[in-house]
């Protein structure tokens, strides 16, 4: 450093005489020490924090006039897991002064900011209804299982649609065997990382079934004036088999059907059908 412009001053100034107006001397200049400050950030699940400058303050210290943060690098902790004391590391940090890197005139320090990770939503495939049920006597499923990534999915049998059952939930998918409408609710619990979704439900049907019949089968008889067996009685499951004469082999009787052995003396006809019980339809 050059020193230049020396003189005495002072009330004794005449009694000294300067040998030199000019001196070289050395001198040092230390950097600014400031800090800087990541803010505070909440994200959800998996997400990504905002980045730039505006997202970072100078906490101690202070810039020097027409200085300011031109550039910085945000590291944030893991976004996979939900929690309230993740951190968001700044570092890097340039200093401008309007075009100029002045970044080397400053010590700087870094503070983490706090990062919060919010619950999920979990990805949930619904359950959908197994369609064309018919009584069949065994228990049958109700539904097509759903799936879900994040959480568990569990169901219930309500009273009706509108109103969600309280308890009785199971990861099992419902069954049903008799004929009737079945309301078949179902929802979602969240894991760790990702939050319940409410209780939905799905309407199912199980329709009367179709009887397995054996026909009669028609006797071989010859005429002696006496009554006889005219068929040799048929079978069914899921119903009564029922008899009745009739006039001719096209036109069903409209009354007098009965599960009597069927007798005849003479020459006729004779027709049947199963009647449905309350599971069953012909």
């Amino acid at each position: 450093m050059n020193i230049t412009g020396l003189s005495l001053g002072g009330a004794s100034a005449g009694n000294y005489a300067l040998s030199a107006d000019a001196a070289i001397g050395t001198g040092k200049i230390t950097k600014r020490p400031i800090t800087i400050t990541a803010a505070n950030q909440t994200v959800g699940l998996g997400g990504t924090v905002g980045e730039g400058t505006d997202k970072v303050t100078v906490s101690s210290g202070s810039l020097a006039d027409g200085h300011s943060i031109s550039a910085i690098t945000l590291t944030a902790s893991d976004t996979a897991n939900v929690t309230t004391s993740g951190t968001i590391a700044p570092s890097a940090a340039k200093i401008a002064s309007g075009k100029t890197d002045v970044t080397a005139n400053y010590e700087i320090a870094y503070a983490n900011g706090v990062l919060t990770i919010q619950e999920g939503a979990p990805t949930v495939t619904a359950p959908t209804v197994k369609t064309g049920l018919a009584y069949t006597g065994s228990a049958q499923e109700l539904v097509n299982a759903g799936s879900v990534e994040g959480g568990t999915m569990e169901y219930a049998l309500g009273a009706d649609s509108a109103t969600a059952p309280a308890t009785g939930y199971s990861a099992e998918v419902p069954k049903g065997t008799d004929v009737g409408i079945y309301y078949v609710w179902y929802k979602v619990t969240g894991d760790s990382n990702h939050s319940d979704i409410a209780a939905a439900c799905v309407t199912v049907a199980i329709g009367k079934g179709t009887p397995t019949v054996i026909a009669p089968a028609a006797n071989t008889l010859t005429y002696d004036d006496t009554a006889k067996a005219l068929v040799a009685a048929g079978s069914t499951t899921g119903g009564t088999l029922e008899y009745a004469s009739g006039t001719d082999g096209t036109a069903a009787p409209a009354s007098d059907w009965g599960n009597r052995d069927s007798h005849g003396n003479g020459r006729g006809n004779l027709l049947c059908v199963v009647s449905s019980d309350r599971r069953r339809q012909l």
